[in-house]
């Protein structure tokens, strides 16, 4: 660089340097523009890409949304709507029901079985599986009654003739009335 310096036309080469430094400057932006554009160009493509699957989703939504629509309107819907009119009674199943004297656990039964058969209930109680399954039901009621202990009232015991007059005696007064008369008539036999 000394020898640049030290020629006559510095001033010239020196602007020579600065143009051929700022040239190739320029070509390594240039390069670095075309590559921005590339990338760019192929995230276009990907949004393209993208905005057409989710047209496409919405127009896929858009035909099923018009289908049920359709069959909320025409009567002919296979979901909830069925669940709620097999759950309400029929005349004719409750005319059954009340002949049939049924609790709640056994009425549940019939009723379950009813639906997974798609029968109505009068017809479900006319079938030998609900019928048996009706009596079970009742055969445990009954069971479960009798072998019921506890605050259940117990039976009067009968005190014998001297133990009430020895209670007696002591101070202690029989509780019922039919005791009572029973002392009275003790006290006056003897």
């Amino acid at each position: 660089m000394d020898i640049l310096n030290k020629h006559p036309m510095n001033e010239n080469n020196q602007d020579e340097l600065d143009i051929l430094k700022n040239a190739d400057a320029n070509v390594d932006e240039s390069t670095d523009t075309n590559e921005s554009q590339d990338t760019l160009e192929e995230e276009e493509i990907d949004w393209k890409a993208e905005a057409e699957k989710a047209r496409q989703i919405a127009e896929n939504q858009k035909i099923r949304a018009e289908k049920a629509e359709s069959k909320l309107k025409s009567g002919n819907s296979t979901g909830r709507g069925e669940t709620s009119k097999q759950d309400g009674l029929s005349p004719f199943d409750l005319i059954a029901v009340a002949k049939a004297n049924l609790n709640e656990e056994q009425l549940k039964e019939a009723m379950d079985y009813a639906k997974y058969k798609k029968i109505s209930i009068s017809e479900a109680l006319k079938t030998p599986q609900v019928k048996a399954t009706i009596a079970l039901i009742e055969e445990n009621n009954k069971v479960s009654q009798a072998s019921a202990t506890g605050n259940g009232r117990r039976g009067s015991v009968q005190i014998s003739d001297d133990l009430l007059l020895a209670n007696a005696s002591k101070g202690i007064m029989p509780d019922s009335d039919a005791d009572l008369a029973r002392l009275i008539r003790l006290k006056k036999g003897r």
